[in-house]
């Protein structure tokens, strides 16, 4: 990302946490997903974005006008998440993975489990959330930082080497990522991970179709959204296939487990939300398991 690659923090992490805690602040009950950290990461015009408000509604429209269905995909890939982890924390699981972290706070809503929660990201964007971090004393004390810049560093190799324990299973959760990397880099990705990933591992990561695998009136959103994210510097290159990818993965170590789609997640979580933040139909929510 171009961003990135210049050393400044990503912006749309920022965004995304803005919007999680917007959601919290002034969405309909029951909410979708409660983030009571991400004011942390805010900034003032992220703050101004999150705060309901005539001047934050009228900020959120202008930045991001007809997208809003992705402000519910936010919420929803990270109520998919937390679904998964809490019956496996309550079960032992002893190792989270959090994989393009950003301003992700899975972490932090978990401070008393027994678990170990390593969070990858490119050093720039990590190096400004763990000085966060410092400026509040208790919260984090079960992060693990391993920054990665995935030009140069191996990602198994750096997970060992912070401590990661490929003999025992983990969840690990890829938010917000794969819609920024040519599918091939997805792939080479996963197979990287399994290295080290023992049997009752699981995967969870959320995908953005192809123009050809997205519903017809959903494609000036998504053109929408890659040319805003283009903006920010940080373009949507990739395009998911799904035909494509559960073939790419065939005897690479995966099997796909659970594929939730956006309409089964606007019946499951969005019945009481206002239309426009329902998630788009387009969008997949991916579970996979080590075999």
């Amino acid at each position: 990302m171009a961003r990135l690659a210049k050393g400044r923090a990503s912006r749309t992490a920022r965004i995304t946490a803005a919007m999680r805690y917007r959601h919290l602040l002034g969405g309909v009950r029951p909410l979708v997903f409660e983030d009571r950290f991400a004011h942390l990461f805010l900034d003032l015009p992220s703050a101004v974005v999150a705060v309901p408000s005539p001047l934050g509604d009228r900020a959120l429209g202008q930045l991001l006008g007809p997208v809003r269905g992705f402000e519910g995909e936010v919420l929803a890939r990270s109520r998919y998440v937390e679904e998964a982890l809490g019956p496996r924390l309550a079960a032992g699981l002893g190792q989270v993975i959090v994989l393009g972290a950003g301003f992700d706070s899975t972490a932090l809503h978990h401070p008393d489990a027994r678990c170990r929660f390593f969070e990858v990201d490119h050093p720039a964007t990590q190096a400004e959330k763990r000085a966060i971090l410092a400026r509040q004393p208790g919260l984090g004390a079960n992060l693990v930082f391993v920054p990665v810049d995935f030009a140069h560093d191996d990602l198994a190799e750096s997970l060992l080497q912070a401590g990661f324990d490929a003999r025992r299973p983990a969840l690990v959760s890829w938010l917000g990522v794969t819609m920024y990397l040519p599918q091939q880099v997805t792939v080479a990705t996963l197979v990287t991970l399994r290295r080290i990933l023992a049997p009752g591992s699981v995967l969870i990561f959320d995908a953005y179709p192809r123009r050809e695998e997205t519903v017809l009136e959903e494609q000036p959103m998504f053109a929408a959204a890659r040319a805003l994210t283009a903006l920010q510097g940080e373009p949507m290159v990739g395009a998911f296939h799904a035909a494509a990818f559960a073939r790419a993965i065939e005897g690479k170590g995966w099997r796909i487990a659970d594929l939730m789609k956006g309409e089964a997640m606007r019946k499951r979580w969005f019945g009481a939300q206002p239309r426009v933040l329902w998630p788009p139909r387009s969008v997949s929510f991916y579970t996979l398991e080590v075999v």
